[in-house]
């Protein structure tokens, strides 16, 4: 294999973010890529910079702990969810909670801007916030209106509700608003909602899922589902097929080591180029595997321990092939760069 076709990542430790007093359950970049937030069990949400390391914002105000964020496409606002069963709109420069959105009757356990932003692409913004739920339902709530109640609850899921991707309108659909809706939950099921047509669309996992990620070139063809049965799986959105799996028993090192992700949500990734998966196990253990053989491709093709407690978030940068962050219930955050030739 050249130099060129060798599946690399970010494996230099350039940072520890230390400030969470608890485990961080939760942290993304901002849409101009410089900036990232964490949300963590001690009730509290940090604005960092990556690249040197500093905080540059805390955020106080929820009163358990916070579970999920997003941050709007114009990067003014972003809205958090927690245990406590509501859901807050932020104000980035002043930290202000501007709107406080409640219906649902269980902790909350994600939460999406409608309207992903995609690298390169302006995005003016979105006034469309989906919540969901240990009480299995999906919740859309407009932040324009006067109304408190949410315009529109997807509710067929049978138990927990832990994952929502938005794919980005096609140009068919065109115009703004709301199109496709993407939920994983711990029914085993991840459901498609065509939001406009008011269609649904079921695939089983038949496995508590708990995390899911769109391709970022191709969101609405391609998607990655993780669930506790220790296995990622790679899937055609069309049809349902299983295009991969990463993990799982019948996926050993050569030392026979096997992915473990049997009890906690950790949030999975696409590596750069989408040519490789990222997941961390419950000891802290990074995982890379090659997306095409669905081999290890890390040192001795051996997970690397990188964190103390179980990896519960990877995100890597989505523009540059040498940045990712890491984040654990051992209270850090890391941030990880490609050695430097």
């Amino acid at each position: 294999m050249s130099a060129a076709d060798k599946i690399t990542y970010p494996d230099q430790l350039r940072h520890t973010l230390h400030g969470h007093t608890g485990p961080v359950n939760t942290v993304r970049y901002n849409h101009t890529y410089k900036y990232c937030l964490s949300g963590g069990s001690d009730k509290t949400i940090r604005l960092w910079n990556p690249v040197t390391g500093a905080l540059v914002k805390g955020y106080e105000g929820s009163r358990m702990e916070v579970l999920g964020l997003d941050i709007a496409p114009d990067n003014a606002t972003f809205t958090s969810c927690g245990q406590e069963k509501d859901l807050y709109l932020w104000d980035v420069p002043t930290g202000h909670i501007l709107r406080k959105f409640s219906g649902h009757y269980g902790r909350i356990n994600t939460v999406r801007f409608s309207g992903s932003v995609q690298p390169g692409v302006r995005n003016s913004g979105s006034s469309v916030i989906l919540s969901g739920s240990f009480d299995s339902k999906v919740m859309i709530w407009d932040v324009r209106s006067q109304n408190r109640a949410p315009i529109q609850t997807l509710q067929e899921g049978r138990d927990s509700v832990t994952s929502i991707e938005v794919p980005p309108l096609s140009s068919a659909e065109g115009g703004g608003g709301l199109g496709q809706v993407v939920v994983g939950g711990v029914d085993g099921t991840v459901r498609t909602y065509d939001v406009r047509m008011g269609k649904m669309v079921e695939d089983v996992i038949a496995a508590p899922v708990t995390s899911i990620v769109l391709s970022p070139t191709t969101p609405r063809e391609t998607i990655l589902v993780a669930s506790l049965d220790s296995k990622v799986r790679l899937m055609d959105r069309s049809n349902g097929q299983m295009l991969n799996t990463f993990g799982g028993p019948d996926n050993p090192t050569p030392s026979r080591a096997t992915f473990e992700n049997t009890s906690y949500r950790s949030k999975v990734a696409f590596g750069y180029g989408e040519r490789s998966v990222l997941a961390g196990d419950e000891k802290g253990g990074l995982w890379v595997w090659d997306i095409v053989s669905a081999k290890t491709v890390t040192p001795d093709q051996e997970p690397r321990k990188v964190h103390e407690k179980v990896i519960t978030w990877i995100e890597h940068h989505p523009t540059r092939a040498d940045e990712m962050l890491t984040a654990s219930a051992d209270g850090t955050i890391k941030v990880w760069e490609s050695k430097k030739e």
